[in-house]
């Protein structure tokens, strides 16, 4: 499965914005990661057994 997640920092922790998980996809996704000082932007592949 495809992830890709929008976290925003808020005091000592960053909290899920938004959330898009794609099943069952034909091309996995590369991995990266966005960060700016109050958000960053996540772009994982993981089995879709595991837990994010």
């Amino acid at each position: 499965m495809n992830v890709r997640l929008v976290l925003v920092a808020d005091a000592q922790q960053r909290q899920l914005h938004h959330g898009q998980v794609s099943l069952d996809v034909g091309t996995p996704v590369k991995e990266r990661a966005w960060r700016y000082s109050m958000a960053s932007f996540p772009k994982l592949r993981r089995p879709a057994a595991s837990s994010c």
